[in-house]
């Protein structure tokens, strides 16, 4: 219940965040857009990835505390773009296979570099590799694949079926939601024995999110599939 209503809240947020573009450039018909408006929302999701990988090499190579706090910075404003081209796509009527495989791909970027990022970051500062959080990272990430491969067949045979997946389900946001704040708060405390703790925590809390997550595409892909006469 209360990951469905966190799930719900975020999107009525995102909503209403993007209401006047949505009321500014809204058609009846879709296919009267420019090609800017067609693709504003794909746009959005490139530009998040483009942004997760400068910003992290910005962090990475911050040679002070105040400039790696502005890189966070911007991290956090990238992050809280999630959401934003999704609710443009649907206020516009423009959502496209391509929009449903560039969106989820770019939270899991925006994670992956970040975390990523962590590990040659908490390596310097404590003169050794700190295997745990590694391990815990890259059980993430295998993770994250999964639910990546299993969202574009599930995207893949719907197309083919004909009908509209139900897209990500409330697991998967809170998921990416814990994920974010473990590496926000990797990069954001100062103590950072207490750093690598705390995120690696948050990391693996969200691996239950992620089984929770792919089970719910594992569902949809069986119902589709039952529907194709596929079992």
């Amino acid at each position: 219940m209360f990951v469905d209503t966190a799930a719900s809240k975020s999107r009525e947020l995102f909503r209403i965040l993007v209401s006047p573009v949505v009321r500014r450039y809204r058609q009846d018909d879709p296919r009267q857009y420019p090609w800017l408006e067609q693709n504003m929302a794909n746009i959005v999701s490139v530009f998040r990835i483009i942004a997760s990988i400068l910003i992290v090499v910005g962090l990475v190579t911050a040679n002070s505390t105040g400039y790696r706090y502005l890189w966070l910075f911007l991290a956090v404003i990238n992050i809280a773009t999630d959401g934003i081209d999704g609710e443009i796509a649907r206020g516009l009527k423009t959502e496209s296979n391509f929009g449903k495989a560039i969106d989820p791909l770019a939270d899991k970027i925006t994670f992956a570099t970040l975390a990523i990022g962590l590990i040659p970051y908490f390596t310097t500062e404590l003169g050794y590799t700190p295997t745990g959080f590694v391990v815990v990272v890259v059980c993430a990430l295998l993770l994250e694949v999964r639910v990546l491969i299993t969202g574009a067949r599930v995207g893949y045979l719907a197309k083919k079926a004909d009908i509209k997946p139900n897209g990500a389900n409330s697991f998967g946001k809170v998921k990416f939601g814990l994920q974010c704040l473990a590496v926000m708060l990797g990069w954001g405390i100062p103590n950072v024995s207490v750093a690598i703790w705390i995120s690696s925590i948050l990391i693996f809390i969200g691996l239950y999110f992620s089984v929770m997550s792919r089970r719910g595409y594992l569902k949809q892909l069986s119902a589709i599939r039952a529907k194709l006469n596929l079992n």
